[in-house]
């Protein structure tokens, strides 16, 4: 897989970027606000050929949409139970998370969901 990646961890208010090369460096993490301007800016400083991943989450389809508005089109939603590298870690925050993401989304290992699982998520039903 020869194009970048971008593991995003979710957050309601903000979420935190890790934006790493086919080779694997990092080449950039940021934080971006959940809001019009925010995806803005995650435009900018991300080319469109990368491939994103994010783990499912409430607003998982929301920021699907907001991403493929923008011209994104290969974007990744893992499922959460899958991830036990992330959700079983003991050293748990924003930057840490993403990066894992990317690095799993990198070598292709991401566990994915459908988005229509996704969006019954946001709807209030949980994932078994």
């Amino acid at each position: 897989m020869n194009s970048p990646v971008v593991g995003i961890d979710l957050g309601e208010k903000e979420s935190f970027a890790t934006y790493m090369a086919p080779d694997g460096d990092i080449r950039e993490q940021f934080r971006f606000p959940m809001t019009g301007e925010g995806y803005r800016e995650f435009e900018k400083r991300i080319p469109k050929e990368t491939r994103i991943a994010f783990e499912a989450s409430g607003s998982a389809y929301a920021v699907s949409n907001a991403l493929k508005g923008i011209g994104y089109y290969d974007i990744t939603v893992a499922h959460p139970k899958e991830m036990t590298w992330i959700t079983k870690s003991k050293k748990k925050n924003d930057k840490v998370d993403s990066l894992k993401l990317a690095k799993l989304h990198l070598v292709g290992m991401i566990p994915v969901l459908d988005l229509v699982r996704v969006r019954q998520f946001d709807s209030g039903e949980r994932f078994k």
